[in-house]
Parts: structure tokens; C-alpha cells; sequence
């Protein structure tokens, strides 16, 4: 009788882990509804990390070409600069000339 009391146990606990095991298996409602939740998180999150990069490549770009512009901005600066420059001297230049012109005709004219 104890080895039939066992026996019908050990059968019980058998069907009760199999019953339990085949319902752990099966995923309910919510579960579904989770990992769908999860994937779209996930993919959201993923999608914000590319974005994220997009926009942190376009900075990188953004600077590279202010920084481009800047220093052409300062070599024309400099050519203006140089202009300038030349430009005064030739006035400069011009305007001692016409000086010892007028003076050498002022001299031309008072010998006379």
C-alpha cells in the first residue's frame, strides 16, 4: 500500500509538472504586449542614436566649413590689406612727385 501511495504521488507530481510546464511555455496577453513594447523601445532607441550621429556628423561638417570660411575671410583680409598697403604708398608716392614737379615748375617759373 505505500508503494501504491507513492506510486500515485509520484504521478501526481508528474501531471502537476507537466501541466505546469506546458503553461509556462504559453505566453499570455500582456507578455505579447510587453515584448512588443520592448522591441519598439529598442528600436526607438536606436533610431535616436542614428539620428544622433546624423546630427553630430552635420555639426562636425558645419564647423569644418565655418572654420574654412574664417581663414579664408583672414587671407583676404590680408590680400586687402596688402592693397591697401600699396595702394597709400602709391598715392604717397604720386603725391611727392607732383610736389617736386610743381616745385621744380614753381623754380622754372620764378627765374625767369
Amino acid at each position: 500500500m505505500v508503494h501504491r501511495q507513492m506510486s500515485g504521488s509520484l504521478t501526481l507530481a508528474l501531471a502537476a509538472a507537466l501541466v505546469l510546464g506546458g503553461c509556462a511555455k504559453q505566453e499570455g496577453t500582456f507578455e505579447k504586449a510587453g515584448k512588443k513594447a520592448d522591441a519598439a523601445i529598442e528600436d526607438a532607441g536606436k533610431k535616436v542614436e542614428e539620428a544622433g550621429k546624423k546630427i553630430e556628423a552635420a555639426g562636425d561638417k558645419a564647423a569644418d566649413a565655418a572654420k574654412e570660411a574664417a581663414e579664408k575671410a583672414k587671407a583676404v583680409g590680408k590680400d586687402v590689406a596688402a592693397g591697401a598697403e600699396k595702394a597709400a604708398k602709391d598715392v604717397s608716392d604720386a603725391a611727392k612727385s607732383g610736389a617736386a614737379e610743381v616745385k621744380k615748375e614753381y623754380k622754372d617759373a620764378t627765374k625767369k
